[in-house]
């Protein structure tokens, strides 16, 4: 009886909606889940039914998920019969309380129509693996093009320099902007990417330009551009919220990329295919970096750890837990036998990879530990107040040689230094970039990175 029912209601509430608009013919074509129904699952529904948030115990984010049931007697979905699909049901009913999506406006007319077909179709998948998130099937957005001119200046968030230190990547809007460093000028405008980006790494062999950017909350994605001819490779990874930060392996075979869903994925080069997925911080993964040999990545995470895991297994094995707040940037020493973590708690720590105890506190500063730039046996500790603290190692003991202010914007947001180890970038939050010389700290060259 109550099937019955069932059946009646979903039939009269669709020829409700759709009435006097006219109804599909007969030779409909075939709904791609993929192209069509996947992307409005991602923007209107995984908020609510995601991997971290599941209302009614339902979930959006794969197709395998979306055809299961929820905490309710019907399965989301069942390929060609609309009454026995919840999903479907609580799209169209008028009922506010059970409509999705929640304290939102309905679907557009054509949207219910597009999951109309698709059901009655078969709900037909064109992907490969049914458990794969949706982020990852759809096909990647062709994102806006960068104004000609920049009205104003942007931060700065992230810079890299080339493998033979004569070019200059910089965050961009849309776009990374290329700069010649002896010439002084932008020589190149690589578009397409998302609205911001976080981080810019070049590859060993100085071939790749990786992009880990997207749009708070909607998009993260990772793209990588050919850096000789700047054309658009692939977008091997894509996620629901921002990619914060990746890291080329030392022999440049494998990329590993952090996500603000606190996922860390290694990506084969050059195939641009998963190779492994980690899932062991509960935040967002700020930093990512190999160990010298190749065979351990380090992390750190708005969980307020370190941790360290085995490359080519994924499996975990030490954590850092002393810091008190976010941790921004890891390093391995090139001997194995330490790690270095620096946080907005305003320290930098020093600690044994291989028990995940404290061996000492390098520094305790007045301001965040933005980010570390490590050539050989000197570091580069950025601070958010607009301060370089250059170090140089010997054994376990690092010697402040200078403290370099001049030219630097306040706050700070990204350094970089060059494969030489004679010059150093750092970008600020008012768009200006700043070069500087090693040896004696001076400035070299100061620019505001728009076009």
């Amino acid at each position: 009886m109550m099937k019955n029912f069932r059946h009646w209601l979903v039939r009269l509430l669709f020829l409700l909606a759709f009435a006097n608009t006219g109804m599909p013919g007969a030779k409909e074509v075939p709904v791609s889940f993929r192209k069509q129904i996947a992307p409005i699952l991602i923007k209107k529904c995984q908020s609510c039914h995601g991997p971290k948030k599941a209302k009614g115990k339902y979930r959006t984010d794969s197709y395998k998920n979306i055809l299961q049931a929820g905490d309710g007697d019907l399965p989301g979905i069942t390929p060609k019969d609309l009454e026995m699909s919840e999903l479907y049901y609580r799209l169209i009913t008028e009922n506010e309380d059970e409509r999705m999506p929640a304290d939102a406006d309905p679907l557009p007319r054509e949207e219910i129509r597009l999951f109309k077909s698709w059901i009655e179709q078969g709900a037909n998948y064109d992907a490969k693996d049914t458990t794969s998130p949706l982020s990852d099937i759809v096909p990647p957005p062709v994102h806006p093009q960068a104004p000609v001119k920049y009205p104003g200046s942007l931060p700065v968030t992230a810079l890299t320099f080339s493998q033979n230190g004569q070019l200059l990547f910089t965050s961009g809007y849309h776009e990374v902007l290329v700069w010649d460093i002896e010439k002084r000028s932008l020589v190149h405008r690589i578009g397409n990417v998302a609205e911001r980006t976080y981080d810019l790494e070049i590859s060993p062999d100085n071939k790749w330009l990786a992009v880990a950017s997207g749009n708070p909350g909607r998009l993260g994605e990772v793209r990588i551009f050919d850096q000789e001819t700047k054309q658009l490779i692939s977008v091997p990874s894509r996620a629901n919220d921002v990619c914060l930060d990746t890291a080329f392996s030392p022999d440049g075979k494998s990329m590993a990329l952090g996500d603000a869903d606190g996922t860390i994925k290694v990506i084969g080069v050059p195939s641009w295919s998963t190779a492994m997925k980690i899932s062991n911080h509960s935040n967002w993964v700020y930093s990512l970096k190999w160990s010298k040999d190749g065979q351990k990545l380090i992390s750190g995470s708005k969980d307020k750890t370190a941790k360290i895991f085995s490359a080519h297994e994924g499996k975990r094995l030490v954590t850092y837990s002393g810091h008190s707040e976010v941790v921004k940037d890891v390093f391995i020493l090139p001997d194995g036998n330490r790690a270095l973590s620096g946080s907005s708690d305003k320290q930098l720590i020093l600690w044994n990879p291989n028990d995940g105890k404290k061996v000492k506190e390098v520094a305790k500063f007045s301001s965040a530990v933005l980010q570390l730039a490590i050539y050989k046996n000197q570091m580069f500790v950025l601070l958010e107040e607009g301060q370089i603290t250059h170090y140089d190692r010997s054994g376990l003991n690092w010697k402040k040689v200078r403290e370099i202010r001049d030219g630097i914007s306040k706050p700070s947001l990204t350094l970089a230094v060059s494969p030489d180890g004679e010059t150093l970038a750092v970008g600020g939050q008012d768009g200006r970039v700043t070069i500087l010389q090693v040896e004696d700290g001076k400035v070299a060259w100061s620019f505001v990175a728009k076009p």
